[in-house]
């Protein structure tokens, strides 16, 4: 099965299936509240640190700022689904229709790449351990009609795509990083700078601006105007803020500013296109055509590299990130196009 149309709007959710993703990014963070505190969370709380309070109230907050987001693409008052039957009645409705599982397993990796607890705003310290329940992600991913095992199929895959994307293997060989480097890939990427970024394009600003910035961004989902979509806002996950139109918008900020960001995204575009698209459909024509656009965008990208240094003493940080983020685009591209003549 080929697709056709723009190839970033493959990696596009809809409201309703944004909502899905919020609404069982939620469940987890419910699931981990109400389960045993880890080793660390329980030193911290001898120390009168009440973990599970500030988990609450993190919770609290996370779910007003993704509502924020969730109601601007919607045009309407809505709120996160608690019910996981409604849940499959809604996946089970969207997939009559749109007949294509791709949805569904952009929010499995995205479910499996969240990690809660980040900062919502520019002081917010909340310091806490998130415990993944893998048992209850299989539930969520039955729920998305997805098999069992791609919890831990997709996990694995997006791991090694991204120890391979960051040099992991050089590094471990030189330096002994594993430990710090496991943790990068596990931890949260949201920073202020690029959040406002991410609020603004919703409409909002100042301190709520970072605020659904930050959760939507920590939450895998990328928010962006001027895609031609309902309200001028589209919302890209699973890699997709590295195609098509993204540069040169907010998003081509994010990925010029924070190079983490850029191995992040790549990670779980080449985790998707090596076990869906092309592992699942098959779809040699979408691997071209997504190997096409991100050759556009580190082109631009090079035209902006080349554009800092002109000015080398002011730009010093940002000509590193971008170097950076070029050179995971790079390593991506030839990865994609390895994987994609073993199928031709």
């Amino acid at each position: 099965m080929h697709y056709t149309g723009d190839i970033f709007n493959l990696f596009a959710l809809d409201p309703q299936e944004l909502r899905i993703l919020f609404s069982m990014q939620s469940l987890l963070i419910k699931k981990d509240i109400e389960g045993d505190l880890s080793t660390i969370d329980k030193v911290k709380d001898i120390f009168g640190n009440d973990i599970k309070k500030k988990k609450v109230d993190w919770h609290k907050r996370w779910k007003k700022s993704v509502l924020d987001l969730l109601e601007k693409y919607s045009n309407k008052s809505v709120d996160l689904i608690e019910d996981l039957a409604e849940i499959k009645k809604l996946v089970d409705k969207k997939q009559q229709i749109k007949k294509s599982k791709l949805p569904e397993y952009l929010i499995a990796l995205e479910l499996i790449t969240f990690v809660p607890y980040y900062p919502l705003h520019k002081n917010d310290e909340i310091s806490a351990s998130y415990n993944k329940d893998k048992d209850y992600l299989k539930i969520l991913f039955h729920n998305l009609n997805i098999p069992y095992e791609y919890v831990d199929k997709l996990e694995d895959s997006y791991i090694s795509n991204y120890k391979s994307l960051s040099g992991y293997w050089a590094k471990v060989a030189i330096f002994g990083l594993a430990g710090a480097l496991i943790a990068a890939v596990t931890g949260g990427l949201a920073a202020p700078y690029i959040a406002g970024a991410i609020g603004a394009s919703l409409g909002l600003s100042g301190a709520a601006a970072v605020s659904a910035g930050l959760a939507t961004l920590g939450g895998g989902a990328i928010a962006a105007g001027g895609f031609g979509m309902a309200g001028g806002l589209t919302v890209l996950v699973g890699g997709g803020a590295l195609l098509g139109g993204s540069i040169g918008t907010g998003i081509g900020a994010l990925i010029s500013s924070s190079s983490d960001f850029t191995l992040s995204q790549a990670a779980k575009l080449e985790t998707i296109a090596k076990e869906i698209i092309l592992g699942q459909q098959k779809d040699v024509r979408t691997i071209q055509e997504i190997v096409s656009e991100l050759r556009k965008n580190e082109a631009q990208l090079k035209s902006e590299l080349d554009k800092l240094r002109l000015e080398n003493s002011k730009n010093k940080e940002n000509i590193e990130n971008l170097e950076k983020s070029i050179e995971y685009l790079e390593k991506l591209i030839n990865h994609l196009v390895e994987e994609k003549n073993k199928r031709v």
